[in-house]
């Protein structure tokens, strides 16, 4: 009788020993250091086109991601520009404006199969855009996102806005 007591209490212990490593699994996995970024825009000239840069520091493999970001007052996308994904990432890009007023856009990267892109990827995506006269020292804003890695888990991801800074016309005198 004691040897089946012992047995049963072994078999317990090692049941909440794996539900313990699991749940620690899934913490440690969610609170992953996945950074998205904007790039700088230096030296912005009214009238002049730029390549945005979008930049992902993701631990783990993803399959499917949407960025909505938005564009500071005198930045514009150049119009039919559509973004340019990095040569590494195989899945599919497109872009949609989420409210032209606030110019809040969105690009998702999926696949109807189950492509990813690796960890470390650097280079997201570049969107071509255009500075009018109205444009200031401001930030391209990361509004939200959402990445799915292979096993369909959402990852979380901190944000890190891109600074936008004008060509200062002072000339010294």
């Amino acid at each position: 009788m004691k040897h089946i007591i012992n047995n049963i209490a072994k078999q317990t212990a090692n049941r909440i020993a794996m539900l313990l490593m699991f749940v620690l699994g899934i913490t440690s996995y969610a609170s992953a250091g996945n950074v998205l970024s904007v790039g700088d825009l230096t030296n912005v000239v009214a009238g002049q086109e730029y390549d945005l840069q979008f930049n992902f520091a993701n631990e783990t493999a993803v399959r499917i991601m949407t960025v909505d970001f938005k564009l500071p007052e005198g930045l514009d996308i150049v119009s039919g520009a559509q973004p340019v994904k990095n040569t590494s990432i195989s899945q599919s890009i497109t872009m949609s404006t989420l409210d032209s007023s606030s110019k809040q856009y969105r690009v998702g990267i999926f696949s109807f199969s189950s492509k990813t892109f690796a960890a470390q990827i650097g280079k997201l995506f570049t969107i071509k855009v255009k500075a009018n006269t109205s444009v200031r020292n401001s930030t391209v804003s990361i509004v939200n996102s959402d990445v799915t890695d292979v096993d369909n888990n959402q990852l979380a991801v901190t944000y890190t806005e891109g600074k936008v800074t004008i060509k200062s016309s002072f000339n010294g005198t």
